[in-house]
């Protein structure tokens, strides 16, 4: 099995979860001690070096938008894989994004995305992944839609 992965780098997706372990980190010191604050501390750390990207796995039809990270060259991510049935459409659709996302933007901050999408029998359109970088996203869909009309 060959997957084509599409890294986007550093996920703020994941700073809540950084907040609550740095949170615990303090509740623990106060009133356990130090020593039992590594866990939360390391684990803390360990969320703010988050990546998030997009694995498409060609002959299985199916890709994932993840958040995870890169321990000894393996991806250890989480995400629902999305099966595209053979010969489905896709396109990317350009968003700008102007209010509180997941990304954590406020509304003053406008973010351009491109969402990966594929087309059901129905006429439906369902997201695959949104990136934020146009290039990564116009070549995931240049090699989704290679693998969907094979």
């Amino acid at each position: 099995m060959h997957n084509e992965h599409w890294s986007e780098g550093q996920s703020w997706s994941c700073l809540p979860h950084a907040v609550a372990c740095f949170a615990l980190t303090f509740w623990i010191q106060a009133n356990v001690g130090v020593a039992w604050s590594a866990a939360p501390l390391a684990l803390g750390l360990a969320f703010m070096a988050c990546e998030s990207g997009f694995v498409w796995d060609a002959e299985a039809r199916r890709g994932r938008s993840y958040t995870g990270w890169i321990v000894g060259g393996k991806l250890v991510a989480w995400g629902k894989w999305r099966a595209v049935p053979t010969a489905s459409a896709v396109q990317l659709e350009r968003t700008r994004e102007s209010m509180m996302n997941r990304r954590g933007a406020p509304r003053s901050v406008k973010i351009d995305s491109w969402e990966l999408q594929w087309q059901d029998e129905r006429g439906k359109w369902h997201p695959l992944h949104d990136f934020t970088d146009r290039h990564l996203a116009q070549s995931a869909l240049a090699a989704v839609r290679q693998s969907l009309n094979c």
